[in-house]
């Protein structure tokens, strides 16, 4: 009975991948058995250990897989590829589900109770953020920075990169002596101590991570940066004005619900001759409805209460709040190797963090992430971008 039922599923799975790919894969089946979508010499493998991915399908949808994977259901040879290989064949993919109408995804409405809230926000925060500074230090840079470096070429290290951030950010704000400057969602506050280090100013950098807080506190003792001013305050707190503000992927953490109170603190707090920068993720466009939808791997295993905005939407709130909005610049490939090199790091740094109390499941959710991350922004699925807020004349 039970091999009847396995050689029934198999048999329904090789019907939901009867088409024609952009690329190959070869799916090895429990029994040791495989099936090759597109070419018959693929390098691209899934194995499935047991079938509850077909099951998933229906029960968690966009979800299914990314599941299966993080309970060890699924083996791939390579995460990145895998999902280059899913975003080429997107379409493909959502028409395999036949009772889509029917399928209720309940994360979905745990998304939803996840409100970026003032207390929500803190609790969303605290749940990735203060993980612990340890598990970060293992794998980013010696900046501490969770955000896109920029590469101007690839024979540079990430640090290097990282500096090519904040000489860039830097230039964009375009500072002048005795100005006041706010950075919102400082992180460990290495952008603002540059920024500091760099021109003459009073400079605001919040946060609302009590770990990140104590980190760049305790930075700021070592740097002697007695002026360098952290706190811990949400931007919905804030009121003081500044001269110049910049916010670097901070507004991916935002929420749906509380996009437009961001973008209104930061006119309110922006001094008419000002300007903002922003460095942010953005998803396609064209994908934004679809994806305001539903709930991915991100938002269910990463960031509770995160959200991508599109550009047209970022560009429709600000014109209701009176900003001008200009996108400075795409720079995709360079979160592309970005991300490579942390995930090389993180694997190859895995046994200190293992040691620090994390399982296997925690490393198959974070390779899954930051492959699943790699390819969006390798395929144009997701865009990082700078961008520059000021009022309307």
């Amino acid at each position: 009975m039970i091999l009847t039922r396995f050689a029934m599923l198999k048999s329904y799975f090789k019907k939901l991948f009867n088409w024609e790919p952009n690329g190959s894969l070869k799916i090895i089946f429990p029994d040791n058995t495989d099936y090759v979508i597109g070419s018959v010499n693929s390098d691209l493998t899934i194995k499935l250990n047991n079938y509850r991915i077909v099951w998933n399908y229906f029960t968690s949808g966009p979800n299914a897989f990314g599941d299966c994977y993080v309970n060890g259901d699924i083996e791939c040879s390579d995460l990145t590829q895998f999902f280059i290989f899913y975003l080429r064949n997107k379409q493909k993919f959502d028409k395999m589900t036949p009772l889509k109408i029917f399928r209720f995804n309940i994360s979905y409405v745990v998304h939803l109770l996840r409100w970026n809230s003032l207390r929500g926000a803190r609790k969303n925060i605290r749940a990735h953020y203060d993980m612990g500074n340890n598990f970060f230090s293992e794998w980013l840079d010696d900046k501490m920075q969770y955000s896109s470096a920029h590469f101007d070429s690839k024979q540079i290290t990430l640090e290097q990169a990282q500096e090519n951030k904040f000489k860039k950010i830097n230039s964009y704000l375009d500072i002048k002596n005795n100005e006041k400057v706010l950075e919102i969602g400082c992180g460990w506050g290495t952008l603002s101590q540059y920024l500091f280090e760099n021109n003459t100013i009073n400079i605001d950098a919040i946060t609302i991570s009590e770990e990140q807080l104590k980190y760049a506190r305790e930075l700021n003792i070592t740097k002697k940066l007695a002026d360098c001013n952290f706190k811990l305050e949400d931007y919905r707190k804030t009121n003081s004005k500044y001269n110049k503000i910049v916010s670097v992927e901070m507004i991916e953490a935002v929420g749906s619900k509380y996009l437009p109170i961001y973008i209104e603190t930061i006119k309110k707090c922006l001094q008419k001759d000002g300007h903002a920068i922003i460095q942010g993720i953005t998803i396609a466009d064209e994908r934004f409805t679809e994806y305001s939808r539903q709930v991915d791997f991100i938002q269910k295993y990463i960031f509770p209460g995160g959200f991508l905005p599109s550009k047209k939407l970022l560009e429709k709130i600000a014109e209701t709040k009176q900003l001008q909005i200009e996108v400075l610049e795409d720079f995709n490939q360079s979160y592309v190797k970005t991300l490579s090199m942390w995930r090389e790091k993180f694997n190859k740094k895995w046994p200190r963090i293992k040691s620090l109390g994390y399982d296997d499941r925690f490393k198959r959710i974070w390779n899954y992430y930051l492959s699943y991350c790699e390819a969006g922004f390798c395929e144009d699925s997701i865009q990082i971008s700078i961008f520059k807020l000021s009022h309307m004349k």
